[in-house]
This record gives C-alpha cells, sequence and structure tokens, in this order.
C-alpha cells in the first residue's frame, strides 16, 4: 500500500483513495496515524495493495501502447 500526501486537485485524488491512504503535507502525526492504521489493519493493507497494483497496471506499456492505438484508430 501506498501512504502519500493528498494532492490538491481532487480528482487525483479520488483515483488514488482506493489504492493510497492520502495525509496533508508536512503532518507528522497524520503519517504516523496512516501508519499504525495499516500496521493494524493487515486486511486493508492487502486490499490497499491489491488496488494499487490494477492502479499501475493502467499505465503499463501495454495498456500505453492500446490507448495510442486507439487513439489513432479515431
Amino acid at each position: 500500500p501506498v501512504i502519500t500526501t493528498a494532492p490538491a486537485d481532487a480528482d487525483p485524488a479520488a483515483r488514488l483513495a482506493p489504492a493510497a491512504l492520502l495525509v496533508p503535507p508536512d503532518d507528522a502525526a497524520a503519517l504516523a496515524g496512516a501508519l499504525a492504521d495499516l500496521a493494524a489493519a493487515p486486511g486493508q493493507a492487502a486490499a490497499r495493495a491489491a488496488a494499487g497494483r490494477d492502479l499501475a497496471a493502467e499505465f503499463s506499456w501495454a495498456a500505453i501502447a492500446a490507448q495510442h492505438e486507439r487513439l489513432y484508430a479515431a
């Protein structure tokens, strides 16, 4: 799973939410809390890790090539 700072734009934050815990920038207490939450909930950590793998697959070379093929076919 990923713990990251929340982007200013709500759209990327919404895309990251299933895979990542979002914490405010420069907030060590929030970061520590997110780490503790994941350590206390291995099932949640595993679900977020799986969601992260799914999200990363959208950016694989195969996915990018398919997007370009659709773009040029249009």
